[in-house]
């Protein structure tokens, strides 16, 4: 069924207000070969470049720590968190 009609019975059976889906948009998200984020500088920008992605679906709960080290990386041009398992080279 219509994502929107399911919700719509949801709605209709959950909720006293009249409620109705108008519109319905999918979310696409990223994730890694092994569902871990990848934190790494792209090689062939000499430090001037940092990839920080795979944050979709569980990524939201590391963000005060992807944080730091996204900071530490771009200032420091490296962390002292262990991230070596987050890098481009395990691909």
């Amino acid at each position: 069924a219509y994502e929107g009609e399911m919700l719509n019975r949801v709605f209709d059976q959950y909720f006293k207000d009249d409620l109705s889906v108008s519109h319905f948009k999918t979310c696409k998200y990223t994730y890694s070969p092994d569902d871990h984020f990848i934190i790494d500088f792209l090689p062939e920008y000499n430090h001037k470049v940092l990839l920080a992605t795979g944050f979709s679906g569980h990524g939201f709960k590391f963000v005060p720590v992807m944080g730091e080290i996204i900071s530490d990386m771009i200032c420091d041009g490296t962390t002292a968190y262990p991230i070596d398992f987050l890098g481009l080279g395990r691909f």
